[in-house]
């Protein structure tokens, strides 16, 4: 099942765990394809007029390896995630928030990633077993493999660098194939998402990358395999010196940056894409050669090409999912009545059942007489009908929060922010997700919801913080408000030329009380909302019509008039309010903060997690990261003293 679901399921991963499957068959497919990749990109640099048989040649060596491994790229790499994300629930930081570099051996990383810089078998004491169903009968799918040190025959010849990048391509294979298990539409069918189909995959694969991000920094420590020099003597000793001392490169970095590189600005609005790119010669720069990388790979063959474009696309297609889950109101209406309420009560149905309903229904089990109470017919389907509801949209909210968590632990490390935070800013991400189903009651009012509003409360603290993404420094509290200055100046132009008399207050206004969100919403409720429109397309803040579009009221409300269209112009107001407005910064936000932890801290359970939960579960926790790297020194002792 997916995500090791049902009890099968759950022995079959625990069988595939205990025989150390993960590093003795499933990591070897992976190398042994990069070592094929590596060969015959070497062939085809050498001879490049015979670009066509090596083709032919490549795609059967894969075959062959598929063939001899008994087992797809895409299956292993399917599993390779599911046993990534156990290990992280098992004592991992890099898994289910509040937590960085976990206690792994290998510095840079957390232990649930540590196998990909293994060159021996020999890995943890891992040791081969047989595992045995319930059944009695022997799994051989499931054991390890025994005798030959697998690695040593897959690395013979190879120097320390060369196992590096052969581990670092082993790596980037497993991305590529286990994000072809999602390849399609990214906006399926309505009908698709409220049967939770593919939610589980796609949770898992967030997860791994969680996971994945927090290992940046995990670099190989193997030295050459014995009997792959030749050489000997001085020249051997010299040179093993200078390797020694050469640092390696990181191993997840090439497949992981290609997720966050600029490439993914193609899905970017246009109009907005271009604003970013005049602002800043350094972006102008990375994007030409991306577009020149881009056509170069035409030439290149069609599994690597494909390969390139589904890491490339992956964080628009999750943000493209994640508003195809919360701006689907069937999903969020189905078996609660309307809105989601049950019984048509104040009462929020509960997605997660807790000790206290029960303590509060032991009071109603005896009327006035003593005499047992009669349950309430239409209070009992009420009550199932919340609960198969809550069932049918645990998937959704499980890719909601990790889509979140990945997402805010990308805005806070440097290399993926500076590409990250402006397509999100040009989706209107955050604003978009603040007028959602489950952002507002009564789906906020249970614990799923109150966990999304903190995941969004992260992402909102991590988009808004004070970092000039261009230079890498920190930004000060009065060059932050300088920027803000500079954005209300550009909308009180646009509105002197082109809405004079609607807009007065707004214009001759200063530009701090522009930025005084009670202030400017006031003005903006007064204007027409066609006047909104146009003023958001001025400002590149929507694009054309394909936003505004989509956040029109259901039931007929493209035959409404412009001023009966109360979410459109929530949305347009708030986008303008999110884009001009005064946000916490950081020094405010830590002056707020309670010196010792109180009530709100202790007994949420988002923040301090109980103390039942199981082995292997990895839940996300509202809780910043102490991951491998920070925005500012000002980052890190923020994070380091909410997590005190």
């Amino acid at each position: 099942g997916s995500g090791g679901g049902g009890g099968r399921a759950r022995r079959t991963l625990d069988a595939a765990e205990e025989g150390g499957v993960l590093e003795l068959r499933l990591w070897p497919i992976f190398l042994r394809a990069a070592v094929a990749d590596a060969e015959s990109s070497d062939a085809k640099t050498k001879e490049k007029q015979k670009k066509k048989a090596k083709k032919g040649k490549t795609k059967t060596t894969k075959k062959k390896n598929d063939s001899d491994d008994d087992i797809s790229m895409a299956d292993a790499a399917h599993l390779t995630c599911l046993l990534v994300n156990r290990r992280s629930g098992s004592g991992s930081a890099s898994g289910g928030g509040g937590g960085g570099g976990g206690s792994s051996a290998t510095p840079g990383g957390s232990a649930a990633l540590s196998f990909v810089t293994a060159t021996s078998s020999s890995v943890d004491a891992v040791q081969p077993t047989t595992s045995r169903d319930t059944d009695g009968d022997e799994d051989d799918n499931v054991g390890g493999v025994g005798g030959d040190d697998v690695y040593r025959d897959i690395l013979d010849g190879l120097d320390a660098s060369q196992i590096a990048s052969v581990q670092s391509r082993a790596f980037g294979l497993v991305v590529v194939n286990l994000l072809n298990r999602i390849n399609g539409d990214a906006t399926a069918d309505a009908a698709s998402w409220a049967a939770g189909a593919r939610l589980n995959d796609e949770a898992e694969i967030v997860h791994f990358f969680v996971s994945a991000f927090a290992s940046l920094d995990l670099r190989s420590t193997s030295t050459a395999i014995s009997g792959s020099s030749g050489s000997t003597g001085p020249d051997a000793t010299s040179a093993s010196i200078v390797a020694k001392n050469r640092r390696p490169a990181p191993i997840l970095a090439e497949a992981l940056s290609k997720v966050t590189s600029i490439g993914m600005w193609q899905s970017m609005p246009a109009r907005y894409r271009d604003l970013q790119l005049k602002k800043s010669a350094m972006l102008r720069r990375r994007w030409g050669a991306w577009k020149k990388s881009t056509e170069e790979m035409d030439d290149d063959s069609d599994d690597d090409k494909a390969g390139d474009d589904s890491l490339v696309s992956y964080l628009p297609h999750l943000v493209d999912t994640i508003f195809a889950i919360v701006e689907d109101q069937a999903i969020w209406r189905d078996g609660a009545g309307d809105g989601g309420v049950a019984d048509g009560t104040d009462e929020p149905m509960q997605i997660e059942d807790g000790a206290a309903d029960d303590d509060d229904e032991s009071e109603d089990d005896t009327d006035d007489e003593g005499e047992p109470a009669q349950p309430d017919p239409q209070q009992a389907r009420s009550r199932r009908s919340g609960d198969d509801h809550s069932r049918r949209i645990r998937p959704q909210f499980a890719l909601l929060n990790r889509g979140l968590e990945l997402l805010a632990d990308l805005l806070l490390l440097p290399p993926a922010r500076r590409h990250v935070r402006p397509y999100l800013l040009s989706k209107n991400f955050a604003v978009r997700l603040s007028l959602s189903a489950p952002y507002l009651p009564p789906t906020s009012l249970t614990p799923a919801g109150r966990l999304f509003r903190q995941l969004h409360a992260m992402l909102a603290e991590a988009i808004n913080f004070g970092y000039d993404d261009a230079t890498g420094t920190s930004l000060t509290d009065e060059e932050v408000a300088s920027r803000l200055h500079e954005r209300a100046h550009i909308l009180q132009k646009l509105c002197h030329r082109h809405y004079a008399d609607s807009a007065s207050d707004i214009i001759y206004s200063g530009v701090a009380r522009v930025c005084d969100s009670a202030f400017l919403k006031k003005n903006l409720d007064l204007l027409e909302l066609s006047t909104l429109e146009d003023l958001c397309r001025r400002l590149r803040l929507v694009d054309d019509d394909k936003d505004v579009v989509a956040l029109i009221d259901d039931g007929g409300a493209s035959s409404r008039s412009s001023d009966e269209r109360p979410r459109l112009r929530s949305y347009l107001t708030s986008v303008l309010l999110h884009h001009h407005t005064y946000t916490p910064t950081g020094s405010s936000i830590l002056t707020s903060l309670p010196l010792y932890p109180d009530e709100t801290l202790l007994w949420n359970p988002h923040l301090v997690p109980p103390g039942h939960i199981g082995r292997h579960s990895t839940p996300v926790l509202a809780l910043p990261k102490l991951n491998v790297s920070f925005l500012t020194n000002a980052d890190y002792l923020l994070r380091s003293f909410k997590l005190l």
